[in-house]
């Protein structure tokens, strides 16, 4: 008994250190983006990942973007059936919806792809160096202290127009599907959750890419993150 007791305090020990270490060379850092339809999450993830790029300390280089990624490592599990369609646009049917998918189109219970996908996003950002949009990875990684969680969103005028040349110009058809979208979106946080997408709380900051450029959304995560492992590596001295 007492063997068993000193053995998980030495696996505990030894994760704690590698987990130290992580913070000291930055790889346990990560960003989550949650974002409006049409708020531009793939062009900010994209323009934080090359400020990061431009900064001088090695610790910031190699950070990439998680999006079609983490769809078509889910998909690499045969066991799953669902399509890369649905995954990509981040659908989250409605219970009766879902039973329909099940019966009509022999889909894997939503419920079974949702927690398959949760276990990904938080295995990536674990590694470190991640920039994960959407998937709720905010909350999805819950309680992981190295992350830099934001929320993207703009007017839907704006939003719209730029989904449009994607709805064939379209003008309130672009309209219509980012109001899907992000139903669905919301939908998400709140049957899995209990969460509202909208409260501010969840994130780190909030940021209207209406009035703000990719570079500017870039320049605050930066220095969220800049910050967040000054603090970090503070309290890891303080420790010691």
């Amino acid at each position: 008994m007492e063997g068993e007791r000193l053995l998980r305090y030495l696996r505990s020990a030894a994760e704690g250190e590698r987990e130290r270490r992580r913070e000291e060379e930055g790889r346990g850092a990560f960003v989550t983006i949650s974002r409006q339809s049409g708020a531009g999450g793939r062009t900010a993830a994209r323009a934080i990942v090359a400020a990061l790029e431009r900064e001088q300390e090695a610790v910031w280089r190699g950070w990439r973007v998680y999006d079609r990624e983490l769809c078509e490592r889910l998909l690499e599990d045969s066991r799953l059936r669902v399509s890369l369609e649905a995954l990509r646009n981040e659908e989250y049917l409605t219970p009766l919806g879902d039973l329909a998918a099940q019966l009509v189109a022999g889909d894997t219970p939503q419920e079974v792809v949702v927690w398959r996908l949760f276990k990904l996003v938080r295995s990536v950002a674990g590694a470190g160096k991640a920039v994960i949009l959407g998937r709720a990875g905010c909350l999805a990684c819950h309680g992981m202290p190295a992350g830099v969680h934001i929320r993207l969103v703009a007017p839907l005028e704006t939003r719209a127009v730029r989904l449009a040349p994607g709805a064939g110009g379209d003008h309130a058809e672009s309209e219509r599907r980012a109001r899907v979208q992000d139903e669905g979106r919301r939908r998400l946080f709140a049957s899995r959750f209990r969460k509202d997408i909208d409260d501010p709380y969840l994130y780190d900051a909030v940021i209207n890419t209406g009035s703000c450029s990719p570079e500017e959304v870039a320049a605050q995560v930066v220095s969220l993150l800049k910050s967040r492992r000054t603090r970090s590596l503070a309290s890891l001295g303080a420790v010691r």
